[in-house]
Protein backbone atom coordinates (compact mmCIF):
# COMPACT_ATOMS: atom_id res chain seq x y z
CA UNK A 1 0.00 0.00 0.00
CA UNK A 2 1.43 3.41 -0.88
CA UNK A 3 1.58 6.17 1.74
CA UNK A 4 -1.82 7.85 2.16
CA UNK A 5 -2.72 11.43 3.00
CA UNK A 6 -5.45 10.84 5.55
CA UNK A 7 -6.49 10.45 9.17
CA UNK A 8 -5.58 6.85 9.98
CA UNK A 9 -7.93 6.67 12.99
CA UNK A 10 -10.89 7.79 10.86
CA UNK A 11 -10.07 5.27 8.13
CA UNK A 12 -9.94 2.47 10.71
CA UNK A 13 -13.27 3.66 12.15
CA UNK A 14 -14.78 3.72 8.67
CA UNK A 15 -13.50 0.22 7.86
CA UNK A 16 -14.88 -1.04 11.16
CA UNK A 17 -18.34 0.36 10.33
CA UNK A 18 -18.36 -1.10 6.81
CA UNK A 19 -17.01 -4.51 7.80
CA UNK A 20 -19.35 -4.78 10.80
CA UNK A 21 -22.26 -3.97 8.50
CA UNK A 22 -21.13 -6.55 5.94
CA UNK A 23 -20.90 -9.30 8.57
CA UNK A 24 -24.45 -8.51 9.74
CA UNK A 25 -25.87 -9.30 6.31
CA UNK A 26 -24.05 -12.47 5.27
CA UNK A 27 -25.09 -16.01 6.10
CA UNK A 28 -22.97 -18.19 8.35
CA UNK A 29 -20.98 -19.46 5.36
CA UNK A 30 -20.88 -16.01 3.70
CA UNK A 31 -17.86 -14.06 2.54
CA UNK A 32 -16.65 -10.53 3.32
CA UNK A 33 -13.71 -9.12 1.36
CA UNK A 34 -11.55 -6.04 1.88
CA UNK A 35 -9.80 -4.87 -1.27
CA UNK A 36 -7.68 -1.91 -2.41
CA UNK A 37 -7.24 -0.55 -5.94
CA UNK A 38 -4.28 1.78 -6.30
CA UNK A 39 -4.51 4.70 -8.73
CA UNK A 40 -2.05 7.52 -9.45
CA UNK A 41 -3.56 10.06 -7.02
CA UNK A 42 -5.75 7.96 -4.74
CA UNK A 43 -6.55 4.49 -3.42
CA UNK A 44 -10.06 3.05 -3.51
CA UNK A 45 -10.80 0.74 -0.58
CA UNK A 46 -13.75 -1.63 -0.91
CA UNK A 47 -15.68 -3.85 1.48
CA UNK A 48 -17.65 -6.47 -0.43
CA UNK A 49 -19.99 -9.19 0.82
CA UNK A 50 -22.09 -11.93 -0.75
CA UNK A 51 -25.01 -11.36 1.60
CA UNK A 52 -28.64 -10.42 1.08
CA UNK A 53 -27.92 -7.28 -0.95
CA UNK A 54 -29.88 -4.04 -1.07
CA UNK A 55 -32.88 -3.30 -3.28
CA UNK A 56 -32.32 -0.67 -5.99
CA UNK A 57 -35.08 1.59 -4.66
CA UNK A 58 -33.42 1.59 -1.22
CA UNK A 59 -29.84 2.43 -2.34
CA UNK A 60 -30.35 6.23 -2.34
CA UNK A 61 -31.27 6.10 1.36
CA UNK A 62 -28.65 3.77 2.90
CA UNK A 63 -26.49 6.69 4.07
CA UNK A 64 -29.44 8.54 5.66
CA UNK A 65 -29.34 8.80 9.45
CA UNK A 66 -31.47 6.14 11.21
CA UNK A 67 -32.54 4.53 7.92
CA UNK A 68 -33.21 0.79 8.13
CA UNK A 69 -34.45 -1.10 5.10
CA UNK A 70 -36.75 -3.48 6.95
CA UNK A 71 -38.32 -1.63 9.86
CA UNK A 72 -40.75 -4.48 10.54
CA UNK A 73 -38.00 -6.93 11.49
CA UNK A 74 -36.08 -6.56 14.71
CA UNK A 75 -32.66 -6.32 13.06
CA UNK A 76 -29.50 -5.31 14.86
CA UNK A 77 -28.23 -1.78 14.73
CA UNK A 78 -29.62 1.72 14.98
CA UNK A 79 -29.36 2.69 11.32
CA UNK A 80 -26.70 5.29 12.12
CA UNK A 81 -23.47 3.51 11.10
CA UNK A 82 -23.56 4.27 7.38
CA UNK A 83 -24.51 7.90 7.97
CA UNK A 84 -21.47 8.23 10.27
CA UNK A 85 -19.33 6.59 7.57
CA UNK A 86 -20.57 9.13 5.02
CA UNK A 87 -19.89 12.06 7.38
CA UNK A 88 -16.38 10.77 8.14
CA UNK A 89 -15.42 10.35 4.50
CA UNK A 90 -16.95 13.65 3.37
CA UNK A 91 -15.20 15.41 6.27
CA UNK A 92 -11.92 14.22 4.78
CA UNK A 93 -12.89 15.45 1.32
CA UNK A 94 -13.29 11.94 -0.06
CA UNK A 95 -16.10 9.97 -1.71
CA UNK A 96 -18.06 6.89 -0.67
CA UNK A 97 -20.43 4.83 -2.80
CA UNK A 98 -22.39 1.61 -2.76
CA UNK A 99 -23.38 -0.93 -5.38
CA UNK A 100 -25.60 -3.86 -4.63
CA UNK A 101 -27.77 -6.58 -6.08
CA UNK A 102 -30.45 -8.31 -4.01
CA UNK A 103 -29.49 -11.89 -3.26
CA UNK A 104 -25.90 -11.39 -4.42
CA UNK A 105 -24.42 -8.90 -1.96
CA UNK A 106 -23.13 -5.36 -1.67
CA UNK A 107 -19.95 -3.40 -2.16
CA UNK A 108 -19.14 -0.20 -0.28
CA UNK A 109 -16.08 1.65 -1.56
CA UNK A 110 -14.38 4.92 -0.69
CA UNK A 111 -11.41 6.93 -1.85
CA UNK A 112 -8.31 8.03 0.04
CA UNK A 113 -5.75 10.49 -1.36
CA UNK A 114 -2.20 9.29 -1.82
CA UNK A 115 0.69 11.25 -0.29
Amino acid sequence: MPPLFTNEDRILQLLHILMDNAFKFVQEDGKVTLDACIFRTYVRLSVRDNGVGIAKDVLPYVFDRFYKEDKARNTQGSGIGLSIAKELIHGMGEKIEVTSEPGKGSEFSFTVKRS
